[in-house]
């Protein structure tokens, strides 16, 4: 195992790919691809960029694995979770109500009181069912030979990944739901965890790594502008062009380990960038949990679309800005976020929580132990 000093490249990377999420989020739903017409230089620079930023949902899942697996398994995390996920769930949506009148429906209401059992936040939902099986994974992280792991790592990518990519059928019988679901998010938690343990980032170049994620992009772009090009001659309308563009394409995963491995390898000095690190990369989830809220998500759809009216360059270097922004209008209310919690005392009652869980799981226990 590796040691627990803190790897602020990892951290580094955690709001990076937050960043990247709000970059994808602004090309799709922000609806630059959609406005853009076919081939144009926007819809390709789009594309391009939508492309670039697609692993950014898997490396989250992935670094929970590479920083997961040296630490021990707390309930209280669990609930503190549960916590930030209602606070924002129900405080945007009582804000929305209260600038908005009749806004809100009532099954809003029901799924902003239990958002993550409602799927308010599929990716929270998932997330959470994968922390369920943490301890599980850890165990066999841990006590598993290199070889094995080697072996099950192969395994996973030619079975669960590349399989389904390649005979979408597949797909809803492995329930990987494109991605979409705690199986995707368990698998993406193993993949980082057994980056970690057989320290694959030692054995390569930086260069090789960013070479391999330079093709590995264009390989997926090309991919889609010739599959879109045949179905468009041979059926007359553009279909399959995104079949190695979901979180379980095998290029997808490809490029999140990449940047996972590239990422844990950079050694940050300055004190001064630690804080700053320390400070984006503590933010990452209130600024996801802030901009896909649904009434959030609504008021987002069609908000870059004027972009596609800009040269590629203007268009790529706006929604590159507004994305900034984004980042951090959302970064600083969750600061207030953590501060208000802090004042609270939510960390203490999420550790009562645990301790009272715990209490109850042991009286299950001694009642059917043999």
């Amino acid at each position: 195992m590796q040691t627990l000093n803190r790897n602020y490249g990892i951290d580094l990377l955690r709001a990076v790919s937050m960043y990247m999420i709000l970059v994808l989020h602004l090309v799709n739903h922000g609806d630059v691809i959609g406005t853009s017409n076919y081939m144009s230089s926007q819809y390709l620079a789009s594309w391009f960029l939508s492309v670039i930023c697609y692993c950014a949902v898997d490396c989250f899942a992935a670094i929970s694995g590479y920083v997961g697996v040296d630490r021990g398994f707390k309930w209280k995390r669990l609930f503190s979770l549960w916590c930030t996920v209602a606070f924002y769930s129900v405080g945007i949506t009582i804000i929305f109500s209260i600038i908005s009148p009749g806004s809100v429906s009532f099954r809003q209401w029901a799924s902003a009181i239990a958002p993550i059992i409602t799927d308010q936040y599929w990716y929270m939902t998932a997330y959470f069912g994968m922390l369920l099986f943490v301890p599980i994974m850890n165990s066999a992280l841990n006590n598993l030979s290199r070889e094995a792991l080697f072996y099950f790592m192969i395994t996973i990518i030619i079975v669960l990944c590349l399989m389904p990519n390649l005979t979408h059928f597949m797909d809803t019988s492995w329930g990987l739901k494109n991605g979409y679901s705690t199986l995707w998010l368990i698998i993406m938690y193993l993949m980082g965890g057994i980056s970690n343990r057989m320290n694959i980032a030692s054995k390569l170049r930086k260069s090789h790594l960013l070479l391999l994620f330079i093709l590995s992009s264009i390989f997926i772009f090309l991919s889609k502008l010739i599959i879109d090009g045949a179905s468009l001659r041979i059926l007359g309308k553009v279909r399959g062009g995104s079949t190695f563009i979901d979180y379980t394409s095998p290029f997808i995963l490809l490029n999140a380990i990449i940047l996972l491995l590239m990422f844990s390898r950079i050694k940050i000095q300055s004190h001064k960038c630690k804080r700053f690190i320390s400070f984006i990369s503590a933010t990452a989830l209130g600024v996801y949990l802030i901009h896909v809220h649904p009434l959030v998500w609504d008021q987002l759809y069609g908000s870059t679309s004027c972009a596609a009216s800009f040269s590629p360059l203007i268009m790529t270097v706006t929604i590159l800005f507004a994305a900034a922004l984004l980042f951090l209008a959302c970064s600083i209310i969750e600061k207030v976020r953590q501060y208000v919690f802090r004042f609270l005392g939510i960390s203490v009652l999420c550790e009562k929580m645990e301790r009272i869980w715990l209490l109850c799981l042991e009286k299950c226990y001694s009642l059917v132990k043999i």
